[in-house]
């Protein structure tokens, strides 16, 4: 090659890292993260695993026991953990089923006969996600319940609803399933980090505890989605006062602007106040910590940009919702049952304050006296044994700090509410008579995993840490109460847990056991002694295994929702909706369920995607039932929340309306207050008015003479129901 032509360019040398494999150079960047955000990254790793892979913890496999006449030919439910139990030959019985999770919970009816049903109808309504879902009844207002995905400006801080819209509907219910605890464990750890100055390790035991416990667990984990928001919130706002970051400031925004809309649309005031009350507490000590009460901050500018920009869209949103929930929430706060419902507290004995301790017995063996599981599910309250730590060591004492004295002062206000009660207009200004003891439960529960926490963190302070003085020896005249105190405060424990004992069996007149007592006790008590001693590695591992034991396999780990979504009923209703003629109005679908099915078969009509007026009705569809009863003489029946279910007449001009009892767990045979009745023959001329074009009778019915002159269009292969078609032709 001549001078004159140019040089070939040589070939770039690459750096090292460009050569390095990509999963080496991966692992290299995982190691250079924060422990903190590689936990989390694996925690949501999982929940993406498990929305992949359609689990959820639904328990709607039970309607396989409670309806399986209206379900017809149906896939079995499956389970993860199924192969492994028939393989074991451990799913034949109860036992074994439930230790592999496989036993449906029938106590959680709200959950997988009521809030899934409805989620689900949103899919199949035309056009899908509708704010007022025209199939149930007279035209339910969906944005009214949290976990219902509506396509609307607010569906930004309803983020349990996400996955409905993009993933369809088993993944949907997957995802709103999961997210509920994986968030909550998320913003506690964060805030328990903040308030613990940087304790992780008890930060996730904290957030584990809260999120595990039986309370949480046996509700479906609904009130781990109630925390979350005013979790946020408050981290939220504390950061947007104290941090320098101009990026923290901008999510913190956001996170208020969504989360206050989010926090309002749980729409559930017996948890929400007690929350609203002790979040209020928790962020004004960590501004009083932080002395953003008593400076002016940095960026003042830019912060009070920021907040006027979340505030402005939280109003928005707030306002849309108002808008267009105003009429139904008029209509909810007008009902017999529950607008009316005012609790000043009190009557909450000891069996009820601390029955968390027998969780392990309540969830899964028996919870009479309880009412059911749901009812009897508790937090392992350790508030008495953090009581007693204060009042027998004077070095706790000197190192409990604002944030103790407030967490203790919160017990107190609670504990006072719940078993003595305040006067009406206490409990009226206060907004606690929206709430009433078992719900309060939230509040306190959270509280007293917080109180162990911080006396923990403080058994051995450093000097001058938040505010506390130094720790100094014992002095004084009982030095050898100090000495003492951790096996005075595990003996009491003891005691107390035995006194509970004795209490839930007087209740109960059953249980517990004088063998379950005493090991309840003995738990107890060693988790008074840890907790004293500032013995974190057992105290955690003894709350680790309780937590386990009381709630771990309390709900189903179950795949899919075929036993709903592709029984023969939803799939049959679904094919003759979509028969009718062009231009004809959709009819009005009526079923008949035995007494007490609670009106499911009507919630699987409006999965199928057609009109239904029984069913479960969120507030009272007023114009749909003064169309029957035009004069309201039955008022007092249907203006509440209701199961609505329908029995069969032979008269075709009977129209009896049925109301329930005042209370729950009344007389027996008396209807619960959220169940109405209403006796009418499927031809009934003011039904006829509203549309109606089919019926279908459930198991025993379909031989009512009710339907003996019908004409039939079409038999379960089960025999289970039987559908018929109304008018001289049918529609």
């Amino acid at each position: 090659m001549s001078s004159a032509e140019p040089a070939e360019p040589a070939e770039p040398t690459q750096p090292a890292a460009a050569r390095e494999p990509f999963a080496r150079a991966l692992v290299r960047r995982l190691r250079a993260t924060s422990s903190r955000a590689r936990g989390l990254g694996a925690l949501w790793a999982l929940f993406a695993l498990l929305v992949v892979c359609k689990i959820h913890g639904s328990s709607l496999g039970f309607l396989e026991d409670h309806a399986p006449d209206a379900l017809g030919v149906h896939p079995a439910p499956s389970y993860v953990l199924g192969p492994v139990a028939h393989a074991l030959g451990a799913d034949r019985g109860g036992f074994g089923r439930g230790v592999f999770q496989m036993a449906p919970r029938g106590d959680r009816i709200d959950e997988w006969g009521v809030f899934t049903p409805w989620a689900l109808a949103q899919l199949s309504h035309e056009p899908p996600f509708p704010v007022v879902n025209t199939n149930i009844g007279g035209g339910q207002n969906m944005l009214l319940e949290f976990a219902n995905p509506v396509w609307h400006p607010t569906a930004l801080a309803r983020p349990s609803t996400w996955g409905y819209f993009f993933l369809g509907a088993e993944r949907g219910l997957a995802w709103a399933w999961w997210f509920q605890p994986f968030a909550c464990f998320t913003v506690l750890f964060l805030l328990f980090e903040e308030l613990l100055r940087g304790d992780r390790k008890l930060a996730a035991f904290g957030a584990f505890w809260f999120c595990g416990s039986a309370y949480v667990v046996c509700w479906s984990v609904w009130p781990a989605y109630s925390v979350f928001f005013p979790t946020l919130l408050c981290l939220a706002a504390h950061r947007l006062v104290v941090d320098e970051r101009r990026w923290v400031m901008a999510v913190s925004a956001v996170a208020l602007g969504l989360g206050i809309p989010g926090f309002l649309m749980c729409l559930y005031p017996p948890w929400q106040v007690p929350l609203v009350w002790l979040y209020l507490g928790l962020l004004g000590w960590l501004l009083w910590r932080d002395g953003a009460l008593r400076r002016r901050p940095t960026a003042l500018g830019l912060r009070l940009g920021a907040l006027a920009l979340a505030l402005a869209l939280a109003a928005g949103l707030v306002a849309l919702y108002v808008k267009d929930t105003l009429p139904a929430v008029r209509a909810m706060m007008g009902t017999v049952y529950p607008g009316s419902r005012f609790h000043a507290g009190g009557d909450y004995g000891l069996a009820w304050l601390l029955r968390g301790y027998f969780n392990g017995w309540t969830s899964y063996v028996s919870s009479d006296g309880f009412h059911n599981a749901c009812e009897a599910a508790s937090f392992i309250h350790l508030y008495p044994s953090a009581l007693l730590v204060v009042a027998l060591s004077q070095k706790r004492r000197r190192t409990f700090g604002g944030l103790g004295w407030l967490l203790m002062g919160y017990v107190a206000f609670a504990v006072v509410y719940s078993a003595v009660g305040f006067p009406r207009f206490l409990a009226t200004v206060t907004l606690m008579g929206r709430s009433h003891p078992p719900r309060v439960d939230i509040a306190v529960g959270l509280v007293s995993v917080l109180l162990c926490l911080w006396l923990l963190r403080r058994a051995e302070p450093a000097p001058g840490a938040d505010g506390a003085a130094p720790a100094r020896a014992a002095r004084g005249p009982w030095p050898a109460l100090e000495r003492l105190a951790p096996a005075l405060v595990g003996v009491a424990s003891a005691l107390l847990a035995a006194g509970v004992g004795a209490a839930v069996r007087a209740h109960t007149g059953s249980y517990p056991t004088v063998a379950l007592g005493i090991g309840v006790a003995a738990a107890v008590g060693a988790m008074g002694y840890a907790l004293a001693a500032g013995w974190r590695t057992v105290f955690m591992a003894l709350l680790a295994a309780a937590v386990l034991v009381t709630g771990a396999t309390f709900n189903p780990l179950a795949v899919g929702a075929g036993t709903l979504l592709e029984s023969e009923l939803v799939e049959k209703a679904r094919e003759l909706g979509a028969e009718r003629r062009p231009g004809a109005e959709r009819p009005l679908w009526l079923c008949y369920d035995p007494p007490e099915a609670y009106g499911v078969c009507g919630q699987l009509l409006a999965v199928a995607g057609v009109r239904t007026l029984s069913g479960v009705h969120q507030y009272p569809h007023l114009e749909l039932w003064r169309t029957l009863d035009p004069e309201r003489a039955h008022d007092a029946a249907y203006n509440r929340y209701a199961h609505v279910e329908l029995v069969p007449a032979t008269d075709r001009a009977t129209l009896e309306f049925q109301a329930p009892a005042a209370q729950y767990w009344g007389a027996p045979g008396e209807l619960p207050p959220n169940v109405f009745r209403l006796a009418v023959a499927p031809e009934n001329a003011a039904l006829a008015a509203l549309g109606a074009g089919y019926a279908v009778a459930v198991g025993p019915l379909q031989e009512d003479p009710a339907f003996a002159d019908l004409r039939r269009v079409y038999a379960s292969e089960t025999g289970g129901f039987s559908i018929y078609a109304l008018g001289a032709e049918g529609p």
